[in-house]
């Protein structure tokens, strides 16, 4: 006798299939207890189950060369066209053309429809770069599968950056080595989304750079976090500034950790005022603001000059001309 559950096999998506035995089924999967629906047709031999943790029957991987011309194929299989977060893919494009880029086994995926239900922004990269990447590519999954990708607890770069072996880098040491990377390099401008160093850049710039990563490590644990900024920024200021002079940097820096002996015109007690205001208000300054603010602030002390105020140039803009360099 058939049991047939049309409703259940079209709710679900499933290819309708045979069981093993030629007829419709239902019963219990002996692994989970899950209900197991099986449908008969004349063309196809095969059980779908219900039960969510298991893969539908004829899902195939293999490792494929993906190249721009196909990647602009398989762009074109996208049943909903998923939202595109510009600075991943400006991180991927940059990690594509620098050589960065490394084949982990995050597969491309598609439906049993022929859908490209994961891989959207590394396909656009590869189009993006002009370079091909190898992928595994995953087909033959269930059209609602990709509700629930991408659902695992991503790595954070500090993570990360202890798996390439920097082990003493923390939360902050790694948040400050990303914000001096964009700084060295003029990414603080336009739109800083897109600006955003990856983790392989970090990684790259430890590797590349061992004594000032040690430098970085050193001052995460010496510049006091009375400084009215988040502690990666002022960590990062105070490295770049200790690039000028070791010492007169640890007084600043600790100077703006203290309201103590300051004088009024002091470019400390003004830069202070500054990024304490702005807290206490509830703004929240990017931190092109308050590098540029602590600059000023610097500079000013070093010169031995009278600062009332510190505030951006005219037009209210940082750019990389106006910028402010540590002297």
């Amino acid at each position: 006798m058939q049991h047939k559950s049309p409703n259940r096999a079209k709710r679900s998506g499933a290819p309708p299939r045979k069981g093993f035995d030629g007829r419709a089924r239902q019963g219990v999967t002996p692994l989970t207890g899950r209900a197991i629906v099986t449908v008969a047709t004349d063309s196809v031999t095969a059980q779908y189950e219900q039960a969510v943790n298991l893969p539908p029957p004829g899902v195939t991987s293999e490792l494929v060369e993906v190249t721009p011309e196909l990647a602009k194929l398989w762009l074109g299989q996208v049943d909903r066209q998923r939202h595109i977060h510009a600075p991943a893919l400006a991180r991927y494009v940059r990690d594509m053309n620098a050589g960065r880029w490394h084949y982990n086994a995050e597969p491309i995926q598609f439906d049993w429809n022929g859908m490209l239900g994961n891989g959207q922004h590394r396909l656009h990269a590869i189009v993006l770069s002009g370079i091909s990447q190898w992928f595994r590519v995953e087909r033959g999954l269930a059209p609602s599968a990709s509700k629930f990708m991408d659902q695992g607890e991503r790595r954070t770069p500090s993570e990360l950056m202890k798996y390439a072996g920097h082990d003493e880098v923390d939360t902050s040491i790694a948040a400050a080595t990303r914000i001096v990377i964009q700084w060295e390099q003029g990414r603080l401008f336009g739109d800083t989304r897109k600006a955003v160093p990856a983790t392989s850049e970090l990684v790259e710039w430890a590797d590349a750079h061992p004594s000032e990563l040690a430098a970085l490590v050193e001052l995460s644990q010496t510049v006091k976090r009375g400084v009215p900024a988040p502690p990666s920024v002022a960590i990062a200021v105070a490295f770049k500034l200790a690039q000028v002079d070791e010492q007169q940097a640890a007084e600043f820096m600790a100077a703006c950790a203290s309201w103590e002996m300051l004088a009024p015109g002091s470019p400390i007690l003004a830069v202070r005022k500054r990024l304490t205001n702005a807290r206490e208000s509830g703004v929240r300054l990017p931190n092109r603001d308050i590098i540029g603010y602590l600059v000023i602030a610097w500079n000013a002390y070093r010169a031995g000059r009278r600062v009332d105020k510190v505030q951006k140039p005219k037009g209210g803009a940082w750019t990389a001309e106006n910028f402010p360099v540590p002297a």
